[in-house]
Formats: structure tokens, C-alpha cells, sequence
């Protein structure tokens, strides 16, 4: 997965996010597979994501930035028919 560094620093539709959105949107984009799928499950994203962090994201921040990329067209969210769980 190549992340585009122009895009991700100077793209015009960053700015829309909020500053937290903006911090995390790489880090979550770095732990999806690689068609940039992700698991939206507060418990294995905290394990993954920020395992080695000392402070940790609460469990009501980490739908936000999800919610605020997903309006600001960084993301798109859809919930799997078969398991049941959102990517």
C-alpha cells in the first residue's frame, strides 16, 4: 500500500477533518488489509493500532474519526452482509 504524501499533506478536503481525524487517518489506513479494509471493533483496533501507546483513544472517539473522514469523502463505510460487522 502506497500512501500519496501530497495528498495526505496538502490535499484540499484534509483541512474538513479535524486535526485528530487528520493525526489518525494514516496510522488506522496503515493497519487495514491491503484493498484498505479495517475492522471497525474498538477492542482489536486499540490492540493494533495503538498498542504501544500510552495513552489509548477512548471508545467514543474512534467512531468519530471514522464518521468524519466517511463525510468528508477520505473513507468509505460498509457494513459486511456476511459477517455482520462494518469495514
Amino acid at each position: 500500500m502506497l500512501i500519496d504524501s501530497v495528498g495526505l499533506l496538502y490535499g484540499e478536503r484534509r483541512g474538513v477533518c479535524s486535526n485528530e481525524a487528520q493525526l489518525h487517518f494514516s496510522r488506522l489506513l496503515v493497519a487495514s488489509n491491503c484493498f484498505a479494509r479495517i475492522e471497525m471493533n474498538y477492542s482489536k483496533l486499540i490492540s493494533i493500532v495503538y498498542g504501544g501507546m500510552n495513552v489509548k483513544p477512548t471508545k467514543e472517539q474512534v467512531p468519530g474519526w471514522f464518521t468524519k473522514s466517511a463525510n468528508n469523502i477520505y473513507i468509505a463505510i460498509r457494513h459486511s452482509s456476511i459477517s455482520g460487522m462494518t469495514h
